[in-house]
């Protein structure tokens, strides 16, 4: 008959034993990462977008005073629509199956090098200086590479006239229409802000 009285006193001495061998301290919670944009299926999340403003923000002409917190908003407000735009051209891109090969970044880093007198490592160097390592800079070079090929194939084929412009006409009447297809793009796609 004394069964009745061993099972409370089973869960008293394990639930004891229990609480001596478990941590002191509670585990730390919060917040590690958050989604802060979607597009299609394609979540943005905060610590990227906070990677891609690094540069922005670490910059010697970033404000220091009270009102750089409304400043850095704004910078990564920017910066998440561009990676916004970017997902959208890389959907696109993908659709068609157009792409960015190793050599074409190298030769547009080469180019980048030349128009700035720089040796290659020089650039490398000044892109570690400005907050991208060498992987960061060169995937940045790749979407601006592959922007300019998905921009070549879908705005200019609908623009007529364009080589009798002025070159600086050109390139403003180019990018007007690049940003006419983004907003097509982005109005045919779940966009979502959450920042």
């Amino acid at each position: 008959m004394r069964l009745p009285y061993v099972l409370p006193m089973f869960m008293l001495v394990f639930g004891f034993a229990s609480m001596v061998t478990a941590d002191p301290k509670p585990p730390r919670t919060g917040v590690i990462d958050r989604v802060v944009g979607v597009v299609g299926r394609t979540p943005i999340l905060q610590s990227e977008v906070r990677a891609r403003a690094r540069p922005y923000l670490t910059s010697p002409q970033f404000p220091k005073e009270p009102s750089a917190r409304t400043i850095e908003s704004q910078v990564m407000r920017e910066v998440l629509d561009r990676i916004i735009d970017e997902v959208l051209i890389e959907t696109d891109a993908k659709r068609d199956a157009i792409t960015v090969s190793t050599e074409e970044v190298e030769t547009a880093i080469q180019t980048v090098a030349r128009t700035q007198n720089l040796s290659i490592d020089q650039l490398l160097r000044a892109a570690r200086d400005a907050g991208l390592d060498e992987n960061a800079y060169r995937a940045e070079i790749r979407r601006h590479v592959l922007d300019g090929k998905v921009t070549s194939i879908r705005v200019r084929g609908r623009l007529k006239g364009l080589s009798d412009l002025p070159e600086a006409s050109r390139a403003m009447r180019v990018e007007q229409e690049r940003r006419v297809w983004l907003g097509e793009l982005r109005r045919s796609t779940f966009v979502e802000v959450r920042l």
